[in-house]
């Protein structure tokens, strides 16, 4: 192979590579009844050693673990994707009941986030399958 070749190929293939495995953060939303649900997932520079799953307080800002402390930049650091999802003032209950406050009801149970969130993040990003490091953080 000629250098002239060599000088031309090297570039492009190294281009190629970069195109087909970059992975670019990404924002998906889901509507659950009338509550549009934002999901911002974060990916490292590096090579991806696990997918951290950080679920915001109670009428918290979604985003408010990275932009109030330096734990996203760290575990972007440090090899770990991070999914980000806006579930606004979800208290995360798995079901409701009768008694359940109306207020509430808008918002997404751990049910729906495991079966529409975390169903389309497995199939169509590949992070949060069974075996990959996974974790879950929240307030």
């Amino acid at each position: 192979m000629t250098t002239r070749l060599k000088n031309i190929l090297f570039p492009l293939l190294l281009f190629i590579h970069f195109c087909v495995s970059a992975q670019r953060d990404t924002l998906i939303s889901f509507q659950h009844k009338t509550f549009n649900v934002n999901v911002q997932i974060k990916y490292p520079s590096t090579k991806v050693k696990g997918t951290i799953l950080l679920l915001h307080g109670y009428n918290l800002p979604y985003m408010q673990w990275c932009d109030k402390t330096d734990f996203c930049t760290q575990a972007l650091k440090n090899g770990y994707s991070l999914i980000i999802p806006d579930f606004g003032k979800s208290t995360y209950q798995e079901k409701f009941y009768p008694q359940t406050n109306s207020i509430y009801k808008i918002y997404p149970t751990r049910k729906w986030m495991r079966d529409t969130v975390i169903a389309v993040i497995q199939k169509q990003f590949n992070l949060l399958v069974k075996g990959q490091n996974n974790f879950v953080l929240g307030l």
